[in-house]
């Protein structure tokens, strides 16, 4: 038994071999692809990109928040490295306070070590409503109390943050697949892209100024999620096999 999981939100041809028993998929966009290519109808299961099942089980944002040392009423940007530089960061946070001090900040540096020691030897450290990390193993903890997250539209990232209900402000994607995935956030409503650091805390301070904007945006997320893929997937996969 040979199965493709196709982890973005678009169809690429190299997804398509002829050798390949099932097809788990995100969407009914990529479905009708795959049957345009020839591929069965019965071999093409739509049951969205698979995520960590953590990231579908409730967590305690009050506990999170406090470890944090959080306002539970002011807004949380999540900014996850991989994108951006040392100044474009500082650009984003400072211009964002500046016309919003309320919002608070969670810095991911991810691998980029460079980065993490920039950060944390910058006046950054001294904001008690901004918090430095470098490689986290516990995403789902930030995505869970954050109301707005800035990142790369990878295809599992994306799927985690329609699970958690997290709208994406997206900036530099790479051709095909990343802008596929944007694409998909657009059209539904769940995510926005932009060309510039000025576009980027435009995005935010008109956002957290709109709360009933953003409560659509999350709401948006919710609608199109597959939280159960994984599940689905494996359990298909096992009937199969037996």
């Amino acid at each position: 038994l040979s199965a493709n999981v196709c982890t973005d939100f678009g169809f690429h041809l190299v997804w398509h071999n002829p050798d390949i028993n099932y097809y788990f998929v995100a969407t009914e966009e990529i479905k009708k692809s795959l049957l345009d290519h020839g591929v069965n109808l019965n071999k093409i299961k739509i049951t969205g990109i698979p995520v960590r099942p953590i990231f579908n089980q409730p967590l305690d944002r009050q506990k999170i928040l406090e470890s944090l040392k959080f306002n539970y009423s002011q807004p949380i940007l999540l900014i996850v490295g991989g994108q951006l530089k040392y100044s474009d960061i500082l650009r984003i946070v400072y211009g964002i306070k500046e016309k919003n001090n309320l919002v608070q900040f969670v810095i991911i540096a991810g691998r980029d070590e460079f980065l993490l020691k920039k950060l944390e030897n910058s006046k950054l450290k001294n904001y008690t409503d901004v918090k430095i990390f470098g490689l986290v193993l516990d995403m789902e903890k930030f995505m869970t109390v954050s109301d707005l997250i800035l990142s790369k539209a990878g295809g599992s990232t994306t799927a985690e943050c329609l699970v958690k209900g997290l709208p994406m402000i997206v900036y530099k994607t790479i051709p095909g697949q990343e802008e596929d995935n944007v694409n998909y956030l657009i059209d539904n409503k769940a995510g926005i892209k932009v060309k510039n650091i000025r576009e980027i805390i435009e995005a935010v301070v008109d956002l957290f100024s709109q709360p009933d904007k953003l409560a659509k945006m999350k709401e948006n997320c919710l609608k199109i999620q597959k939280p159960n893929a994984s599940e689905d997937i494996a359990d298909f996969v096992i009937s199969q096999i037996k």
